[in-house]
């Protein structure tokens, strides 16, 4: 019984170790850009042939499966848990003790 409690316990900290690893090293350093001079620029008479504009800071819509499937999951996940706790009470606890008459 003490192993399965080790292993358990292994295992959900691997996966969380597995789940942070990626976010952590997503974020920034904190290397800061270096800064662009006037004079190390240098000016020309040549105009673009295409002026790009930069692009507008619009608001991404996540995709249809972080919106319907991620929720439906994580319910599914959860009623499962709850019913098997319900279930594990209901046929084991309750023949666990009869009742001497």
């Amino acid at each position: 019984m003490r192993s399965l409690r080790l292993t358990s316990l292994t295992l959900i900290g691997l996966l969380f170790v597995g789940l942070t690893l990626p976010a952590l090293a997503a974020e920034d350093g904190g290397a800061a850009e270096p800064e662009t001079t006037t004079e190390s620029v240098v000016q020309s008479d040549y105009e673009p042939a295409v002026v790009v504009e930069p692009p507008s800071a619009s608001e991404v819509e996540p995709a249809w499966t972080t919106k319907f499937l991620v929720p439906t999951g994580l319910l599914i996940a959860a009623i499962a848990m709850l019913s098997t706790v319900v279930m594990y009470f209901v046929r084991v606890v309750r023949t666990r003790y009869k009742i001497v008459e």
